[in-house]
């Protein structure tokens, strides 16, 4: 009888440890003013390494320093899990200028909850039992890393458009004024 009362216990305290981590980063992301889109390649760089290296980080802490095992789960935890609270705002604050706010939150959060379905049946039933843990960690690390590299496209896109930008702002101010446009820059990314 005790053991499923232990069972539910973890069970409560996981998830409420994952939702407390998922706030911090919600809230941490209205910090975020400027360059949202390299922000999130960053966001997804970081989750990348640290998510991806958590089971060996974990392995080696318990196996060689054993008294610092919590201290590193616990950092790693909350650390992963506030990165991944950030990712969504994020997403949300790059494609408002886009798309229509109400299908914008219903694509992100359908998108969301579908990759977290098929994720948590993938992790326990295929690839635990046949890849192990440290490998399952670290292909999800490698799948982090692959939208975070495939965001560069994005952000590349949006520093030509910009400099673009720039470049006939320029044009017509100097053709009006023959002023300086050493000016345009802040003028221009203060207005996006």
């Amino acid at each position: 009888m005790r053991s499923p009362l232990v069972y539910l216990t973890v069970l409560v305290v996981a998830t409420c440890g994952l939702i407390y981590e998922l706030v911090a980063g919600t809230l941490a992301s209205r910090y975020v003013q400027r360059g949202l889109a390299r922000r999130f390649v960053e966001v997804e760089l970081s989750v990348a390494v640290l998510g991806g290296a958590s089971a060996p980080i974990l392995f080696l802490s318990f196996g060689y320093l054993p008294q610092f095992f919590r201290v590193a789960l616990y950092g790693v935890v909350l650390m992963v899990g506030t990165l991944v609270g950030l990712e969504i705002p994020l997403v949300l604050r790059i494609l408002r200028e886009s798309v229509d706010f109400k299908e914008l939150v219903a694509k992100v959060l359908t998108f969301d909850y579908l990759g977290a379905l098929v994720a948590s049946l993938l992790f326990p039933i295929l690839l635990v039992p046949h890849l192990g843990l440290v490998r399952t960690s670290l292909l999800f690390g490698l799948a982090s890393a692959a939208v975070g590299l495939w965001s560069t496209r994005t952000v590349s896109r949006r520093w030509r458009r910009r400099a673009s930008t720039r470049t006939r702002w320029c044009s017509r101010r100097r053709a009006r004024t023959s002023a300086s446009c050493s000016r345009a820059p802040a003028i221009i990314s203060s207005s996006s």
